[in-house]
């Protein structure tokens, strides 16, 4: 009868993900009344075993099992938690008996933690229990003060149950409490977008169903506290796989490689991706808790800031988040790393505040940092001294504190970062003729940009050029994208300065850092490239050359490579007629091959372009006096043809 069967089945050394889980023994025996179990798995150190009888199999079960842990090597549980923990030590026991219907299962037990520990990768956190059990029962699971320690011993402490009646729904009621705990010891190498050191007190309860949390929160950021975010890089980047071929661990199921996104902005708070949430929290920052944004990973741009705060936080039920209240900077500073040609300081000027009244990424920020340069005065009032006489103008020449003054201004989601130059007040008293020509320089934001690009990669003011033209629109440079990067206005005004000294040819100047990793360390370079062109006979003829300078190099054994000049490219292109129809190009071109590494090549190409609409009535439309042409369009078969054809 298929209601009467025995069952004994054995494996030996059995695998799982790569790890020996032991021998797997299951003894089964049904008759209509029951089965009775017998299954074992196990090795020399850890064993899993249910055993017990389950009545009436067939109609409404009744369970009487009794499921037993005993695990002395957690070493070989990594492998399955996918990477998220290791360094796992101790032991593990339990017993645990179910009875009753499985609908609503009466449990009875404990799992007890003998000298634990276990690593959770991505904080760095290394987590000891120590002499700590977790009590199971018929109402759920219970904590009686099951304490967590910290690498230093400062412990964490909770109370409480997750109540349940059938261990499918679930309601808690817990209580955390912690004097002086740190849950993150992290590096860039454990999590590349959010590191450090996190040291907190806090008195934390969750009470209410799964999906209608309740919080509320006293939290306290410790003085020990340092922590970093990268703020990802605005550059688009094209990715081919031609020519690649990657082999990934497929059992690795949860591997970055495969799931994690990237990170595009820092936006509202993680938690608020799940609705039914409602939190109320008051968060107490310390005064030398220190926090670092990188705003520029690829330059180098970054604001490191310590301050108090007292701010409330509330989020309900539909995630809809608010903060109040401010925080005062006590210091800091932004540092400016310009690809090699800069490398400052500004210190944050103690009071600057960040203040919230809403949408965290609302915050107001009113942020003043300084540099000084200590210079002349004689280059930025050389127009007003022209007529005095070199006894009057000698004044000038006295080297004076010049304050570069970094405003960071706006919305903590979108900054607006602008400049302006001053004196201590006592010399701005004494220099009247200063003091009037910085007034009037603070007004003119594009010569403005231009001064402090001077003071800051030359240390002296830049003369203006009498010929350079006046009718350039003031806001131009400082409107773009760049004015969230006091490193990417610096960029602007190298290449807006090239365009007013250097006439006759186009000028362009661009920065690349790029990294690569060897046998397990990290190497950046970065290239300073200029690109000339100039257009001949009526634009007929296009002459362009391009090079790059070697600005810094981490490489080992590569310091030499600094300042050095790289290859340069050119490229000659001439329209044979004047509709451009046939061009001849002569080029000298580098390029990477997979296999040789750094070549060059060099040449001549005969080019046809030839505009056309689809490939079907290309003779028709050639045949047609004024018929007008459009770009972009579709074959007979509807895939997308490129606008112009290029044959060599």
């Amino acid at each position: 009868s298929e209601k009467h069967f025995d069952a004994d089945i054995a494996i030996r050394n059995l695998m799982i993900a790569d790890t020996l889980a032991g021998n797997l023994n299951i003894k089964i025996k049904a008759t209509a009344e029951k089965l009775t179990i017998d299954s074992r798995l196990g090795n020399e150190e850890n064993k899993i075993s249910v055993t017990g009888d389950v009545f009436n199999p067939y109609g409404k079960p009744d369970m009487d099992l009794k499921l037993a842990l005993s695990i002395s090597n957690l070493k070989r549980l990594e492998r399955f938690t996918f990477n998220e923990l290791s360094a796992m030590s101790g032991k593990i026991n339990g017993d645990i008996s179910v009875k009753g219907a499985t609908d609503k299962p009466k449990i009875d037990g404990v799992i007890a933690f003998d000298q634990t520990a276990f690593k959770i990768n991505r904080l760095n956190f290394l987590a000891n229990i120590n002499k700590e059990a977790v009590m199971l029962n018929n109402r759920g699971i219970h904590f009686d003060s099951f304490m967590i320690e910290d690498p230093e011993a400062k412990k964490l402490t909770i109370d409480g149950s997750i109540l349940t009646e059938n261990y499918r729904d679930f309601f808690l009621d817990l209580h955390f409490l912690s004097g002086d705990f740190q849950p993150m010891r992290s590096t860039a190498a454990n999590n590349p977008v959010f590191y450090g050191v996190l040291s907190l007190a806090a008195d934390v309860r969750l009470k209410g169903e799964v999906q209608k949390l309740s919080i509320t929160s006293d939290i306290k950021v410790n003085n020990a506290t340092n922590l970093t975010y990268v703020m990802p890089g605005s550059e688009l980047k094209l990715v081919t796989s031609e020519g690649i071929v990657q082999f990934v661990d497929g059992s690795l199921i949860n591997d970055s490689i495969l799931l994690q996104q990237q990170i595009n902005y820092l936006r509202d708070s993680i938690i608020s991706k799940f609705t039914g949430i409602d939190m109320s929290s008051n968060l107490e920052i310390a005064p030398d808790a220190k926090f670092t944004v990188q705003i520029d990973p690829r330059s180098g741009d970054y604001l490191t800031i310590s301050g108090s705060a007292k701010l409330d936080i509330d989020i309900d039920k539909s995630g809809k988040q608010s903060v109040n209240g401010t925080y005062e900077v006590k210091s800091g500073n932004y540092q400016v790393s310009f690809y090699g040609l800069v490398k400052k300081s500004f210190s944050i000027e103690p009071g600057s505040t960040v203040t919230w009244s809403g949408r965290p990424m609302d915050a107001d920020l009113n942020i003043t940092a300084t540099y000084v340069v200590r210079t002349s005065s004689a280059t930025l009032v050389a127009n007003e001294t022209s007529s005095l006489s070199e006894a009057e103008q000698k004044v000038f020449k006295e080297r004076l504190p010049y304050e570069v003054k970094l405003n960071i201004r706006g919305f903590l989601a979108d900054p607006e970062i602008s400049f302006n130059i001053t004196l201590p007040e006592k010399y701005l008293t004494t220099n009247q003729l200063v003091a009037t020509k910085l007034a009037q320089l603070n007004t003119m934001e594009d010569e403005l940009n231009k001064q402090v690009f001077a003071l800051l990669v030359t240390g002296t003011f830049m003369a203006t050029n009498p010929l350079a033209s006046t009718s350039s629109s003031p806001t131009g440079m400082a409107s773009t994208a760049a004015r969230n990067s006091v490193n990417g206005i610096l960029s602007d005004q190298l290449n807006n300065i090239s365009g007013k000294y250097v006439t006759g040819v186009d000028v362009n100047f661009g920065l690349t850092t790029d990294e690569s990793s060897r046998e397990g360390s990290t190497a950046s370079t970065t290239e300073l490239d200029v690109q000339v062109s100039k257009k001949l006979f009526n634009e007929r003829m296009i002459v362009e050359a391009q090079g790059s300078f070697n600005l810094e190099s981490d490489k080992k054994g590569n310091a030499a490579a600094a300042q050095q000049v790289n290859t340069g490219e050119f490229a000659v292109s001439y329209s044979l007629d004047e509709t451009g129809v046939y061009r001849l190009k002569a080029y000298y071109e580098n390029a990477y091959d997979l296999f040789d590494g750094e070549i060059a090549y060099s040449g001549i190409a005969l080019i046809f372009v030839k505009e056309f609409d689809t490939l079907k009535r290309q003779k028709k439309i050639e045949g047609e006096s004024g018929a007008k042409k459009n770009k972009g369009t579709v074959n007979g078969n509807g895939s997308e043809l490129e606008p112009e054809m290029e044959k060599k």
